[in-house]
């Protein structure tokens, strides 16, 4: 299968299992795009318009940033646009939700606790505090907590920003364990 049938017979198995996995990975992320089209056919036509450069799609949550996007906001030509969005489930009460956007800071340690302390949150909506709007010299911010679907967008002004990492994080009650699904570029 690999072209290597001078190699052991073990040899030859791994290249077969690595080979099936590599398949199947590749099966699983076509899948998801899929998905994240048939979750938000409106915003899937209007990306093919975009030039997107980053995009993610994991347990609902979908996180896109769209460098070098010239729209104009509040008198302002953003230099990018970022958007956090998750579709919630049928029996969602918003009892218990939180989905947050940090900028990652860069840091010189590489050990998890020192990770935490290096996001700066941007903005957030929650149970207690379903909507959000705010204009900054760096930033406007929309988002709402809605019934079926809760989402974040930022446009930014600035270019430190517009070149940025960013998570968007969510936190929900399921079946009374916390979940926690951080995303990150």
């Amino acid at each position: 299968m690999c072209g290597l049938n001078h190699l052991p017979q073990s040899y030859s198995a791994f290249c077969l299992i690595s080979q099936l996995i590599a398949e199947a990975f590749l099966s699983i992320i076509k899948y998801l795009f899929a998905l994240s089209d048939n979750f938000f056919p409106a915003y899937a036509k209007e990306n093919k318009k975009e030039k997107q450069l980053w995009f993610s799609y994991v347990r609902g949550i979908k996180l896109v940033l769209t460098r070098d996007t010239r729209v104009l906001v509040e008198a302002r030509i953003t230099c990018g646009i970022l958007l956090c969005e998750e579709k919630l489930p049928p029996t969602n009460t918003k009892s218990s939700f939180n989905m947050s956007v940090f900028k990652n800071q860069p840091t010189c340690s590489r050990s998890p606790e020192d990770e935490l302390e290096s996001r700066v949150l941007v903005a957030s909506i929650n149970s207690e505090n379903p909507n959000i709007s705010r204009v900054t010299d760096a930033s406007k911010v929309f988002g709402v907590l809605g019934i079926r679907n809760a989402s974040l967008r930022i446009d930014m002004f600035k270019h430190d920003d517009c070149s940025s990492d960013f998570t968007c994080e969510v936190q929900g009650l399921d079946n009374r364990e916390i979940i926690i699904w951080p995303m990150r570029f």
